[in-house]
């Protein structure tokens, strides 16, 4: 007969090899990101120069898409009471539902879809590019002054 603390250490140990807790998927492993076409709309918030727009191309979603980040591990619940939001945001809608939100600050990206919210670092040159593709007229000499 197993005791409830064998069984919460056995749990413990399991976790990251079946999938609990450890690696949780970004955004683009959720149904809304595989199929082409499903995002209709993103909308585009920068703190930084109180701006706020529409991607609707289909040609820029995609851009947008492809530049998220790929890593399916390394990915942290943000489960402490007010996790950090960036100063950049991107909602992506189906129509006019969200299907998930990304969020760029400095040095991490937080995304939320189907799941809690999630959190990763990322380098300078990756924050970088996912900036300048959801705003490529992007002032980033003012940008980089303002930090």
């Amino acid at each position: 007969m197993s005791t409830p603390r064998t069984v919460y250490c056995l749990a413990v140990l399991l976790a990251p090899v079946i999938g609990c807790g450890g690696a949780p998927a970004p955004l683009l492993h959720s149904a809304a990101f595989q199929r082409p076409g499903v995002i209709t709309r993103i909308r585009v918030s920068d703190d930084h120069f109180d701006d706020t727009f529409s991607i609707t191309s289909p040609q820029r979603i995609a851009a947008v898409v492809a530049a998220l980040p790929r890593e399916s591990r390394g990915w942290d619940n943000a489960s402490f009471e007010t996790p950090p939001s960036g100063d950049m945001s991107a909602a992506f809608l189906q129509s006019d539902s969200i299907v998930g939100v990304l969020w760029i600050g400095h040095g991490f990206v937080a995304e939320r879809g189907d799941s809690a919210r999630l959190l990763h670092d990322i380098s300078a040159e990756a924050e970088h590019r996912l900036r300048t593709v959801l705003d490529p007229q992007r002032r980033t000499s003012a940008h980089a002054q303002a930090r």
